[in-house]
């Protein structure tokens, strides 16, 4: 099975950061990077426009970060540019960041319950997840979800504990219609 193009630029970057001892920096960056194609839909027009050089589009990147990219992230992009990858460039910062996570040890943490927690249940959420996981670090981010009914649902990576009262209802429907009467 073959490896996606994200996935080649992606590790590519991830072992010259990793080389060059800059992966936490590189790691900011690419988070920086993806906001601004976020965030900014011309920017990212801009970007895939065939009659803009791949050194204006350098130009452009150095003006706009002009706190300044690491050389690593400046390699990267150029060869992104060269290689007329733009148009999947937020892909392959996206595959970077799931790489250079596990690398440092990071987990991202999505918890949905179907209403707004307190300060003190986040509190004992992050504790518990906390309790349950090997990661160096944790990164929370919360949403509400009224479908949810009740409970909660949380995801690391790809591993999801669905305590959700939705679910527990789907699970009963599902054994009702197998049971025998």
């Amino acid at each position: 099975m073959g490896r996606s193009v994200e996935t080649v630029y992606a590790r590519a970057l991830l072992d010259a950061a990793k080389q060059s001892g800059t992966l936490s920096s590189v790691t900011e960056e690419a988070r920086a990077v993806i906001g601004m194609i976020k965030d900014h839909p011309g920017f990212r027009d801009l970007m895939n426009h065939p009659g803009i050089s791949p050194e204006e589009k350098e130009r452009v990147f150095a003006d706009l970060f002009s706190g300044g990219l690491s050389g690593e992230m400046k390699g990267f992009l150029r060869v992104i540019f060269e290689k007329q990858r733009e148009s999947v460039l937020g892909g392959i910062l996206e595959a970077f960041l799931d790489l250079s996570e596990k690398e440092l040890g990071i987990g991202r943490v999505s918890v949905k319950t179907a209403s707004p927690l307190s300060a003190e249940q986040k509190e004992r959420v992050e504790s518990k997840v906390r309790e349950t996981t090997s990661y160096r670090s944790l990164e929370f981010s919360y949403e509400t979800d009224p479908e949810l009914i009740g409970g909660i649902v949380i995801r690391i990576g790809d591993r999801t504990a669905d305590g959700s009262v939705r679910n527990k209802f789907q699970r009963l429907l599902e054994t009702l219609k197998t049971a025998e009467v």
